[in-house]
């Protein structure tokens, strides 16, 4: 039986993570997870990962919020000396023969500092994996012993024996890695065609430990960034898409001719969920698949069961379709209360030529007015500081904000060119690499803000805060004249409160009611101060 230690840095959720330590409890050997810090920023709001989160590095996936400044997602703060202390008396204490992190691009630099720590001082086996490794093993394997690139589960498992029996792991299918400056790849497994297979992901609080203020909690039970309030799981593996800025585009060119987009039964799913709440008392569930309306019949079979014996509030990602009305009343019947409509650009040259992303316009607006109409929450993502962006697709993806129902969330990210997709290579194609200046910083921060505008102000609103070029140069003034609009508007409430205390004849309340809105656009430009 061999002893794994697997390390997750602010996620724990880990969905990858708990997926290989199930498979290597299903075959005999002795799994440990260790989480350094809790998922950071934005998916925490306490005081100390909301701090950290300004302090923006080269390096890090960043957001943008309302008021055009950058921030960096999911990345908490790095553990101390104290904590660095207790990671390696649990080592010490484990005695693992291997560890494993899994890793993805902004957490690359963070993860070899924490690799070096613990060569300094044991000689123990460091396994990199996870998207980062998979799109860049090259890189990667200049940071530990043994890179796994791809899926993992059999990886692991066959690692884990190698170490049994005290042989060479260098061999292993999937490993990658550097000797004496040259790069080895090995072959890769064949993909796991039938999902079933896969043991549920772990969740079990034995042998798991969080590592977070000066302390190591053990026998940690938390299994979401919400803790516990819902539950992840993935009903499926791969994309039917091959968007330019996501490692899905490269996992199929790396798998090809193989098919990479699989699907769990429903009564596997079922199954899972069954089990884990005998665990963890969500109240929602959380699938993770990158579209889980792919498939009406399987959604029918789906829904039967999920209503029957599960039956609480659940959160997917849709994409627009030609049968997307009768997706989504399905999924909202069968409990769908939010989901992510994402829109990364509104501009059709962007989608096209940069993204190779398919997206129709009109389809995209119907499909906001469908989930409006069933009373299910909705976000949109933007994708934006993109170098090949001009200031008429800006425009664009404005307009189609403009148009979406109110209220809805945003979350806007810049562009993020993860080695080895396809907008990496036309990054550095691009002028060799360097920043195509077609938009200034302070073009993209305009637009930011005038992009959180669409989410709860009116079209006149937006429409003079854009065409105003003053706000572009002069950002406080858009605050001054947002501020001018909620005081109108507090005015206009003042005087629907008086008209209906007095009880006006209903067509005087109508003049009043035009009255009301002509003043609530209109003070702003006329009032001044006195």
């Amino acid at each position: 039986m061999a002893k794994i230690l697997l390390v997750s840095v602010n996620d724990v959720n880990a969905e990858g993570l708990r997926m290989l330590s199930a498979s290597l409890r299903q075959n005999g050997h002795q799994p440990y997870i260790v989480f350094l810090q809790r998922n950071g920023f934005p998916f925490n709001y306490e005081k100390k990962y909301f701090d950290v989160s300004q302090r923006v590095e080269e390096g890090d996936w960043t957001g943008v919020n309302a008021k055009g400044e950058a921030y960096r997602f999911c990345r908490g703060p790095d553990p101390n000396e104290a904590e660095e202390k207790l990671f390696l008396s649990l080592i010490e204490d484990i005695k693992p023969g291997a560890i494993g992190f899994t890793v993805t691009q902004p957490f690359e630099r963070n993860i070899a500092y924490l690799s070096r720590l613990i060569k300094g001082k044991y000689n123990i086996p460091i396994l990199w994996g996870g998207p980062g490794p998979t799109t860049g093993p090259e890189t990667c394997s200049k940071w530990c012993d043994f890179v796994c690139t791809g899926e993992g589960e059999k990886t692991i498992v066959d690692i884990a024996a190698r170490i049994d029996n005290k042989e060479e792991i260098k061999e292993v299918n999937n490993l990658a890695y550097l000797q004496d400056g040259k790069f080895t790849q090995n072959p890769l497994y064949p993909l796991i065609a039938n999902l079933d297979e896969l043991p549920a992901k772990d969740i079990d609080p034995k042998n798991k430990f969080l590592i977070e203020d000066d302390r190591l909690v053990s026998n940690f039970n938390e299994v979401s960034y919400t803790r516990n309030v819902r539950y992840h799981t993935i009903s499926s593996r791969g994309c039917p898409y091959s968007c330019s800025y996501c490692a899905e585009n490269f996992m199929k060119k790396l798998y090809a001719p193989q098919r990479y987009l699989r699907r769990r039964s429903t009564a596997n799913v079922i199954e899972e969920l069954e089990e884990a709440k005998k665990i963890v008392n969500y109240q929602i569930v959380q699938f993770e698949d990158e579209v889980f309306s792919l498939d009406y019949e399987w959604l029918r079979e789906f829904g039967e069961l999920y209503k029957k014996r599960i039956d609480v509030p659940f959160v997917c990602y849709i994409y627009p379709n030609k049968n997307i009305e009768k997706q989504l009343k399905l999924l909202k019947e069968i409990g769908l209360f939010s989901t992510c409509l994402a829109l990364q650009s509104g501009s059709e040259r962007i989608n096209k030529e940069i993204f190779n992303r398919p997206f129709n316009k009109k389809l995209y607006l119907e499909t906001a007015q469908i989930i409006k109409r069933l009373d299910i929450e909705y976000y949109v993502d933007i994708i934006t500081y993109n170098p090949f962006e001009t200031r008429k697709d800006l425009q664009a993806t404005l307009n189609v904000l403009r148009q979406l129902p109110k209220p809805f969330v945003m979350y806007v990210n810049k562009l993020y060119p993860i080695q080895g997709t396809k907008i990496r290579d036309l990054i550095e194609d691009s002028k060799k690499g360097k920043r195509n200046k077609l938009v200034a910083d302070r073009t993209f921060r305009h637009y930011t803000r005038l992009f959180f505008l669409t989410t709860n102000r009116t079209r006149f609103v937006v429409y003079f805060a854009h065409k105003a070029i003053i706000f572009e140069y002069l950002p406080f003034l858009l605050t001054t004249f947002l501020n001018q609009i909620d005081r109108a508007i507090r005015v206009r409430d003042a005087l629907k409160s008086a008209a209906t205390y007095i009880f006006l004849p209903k067509r005087f309340e109508e003049r009043l009611s035009r009255l009301e809105q002509t003043v609530a656009e209109l003070w702003p430009l006329s009032s001044k101060k006195r």
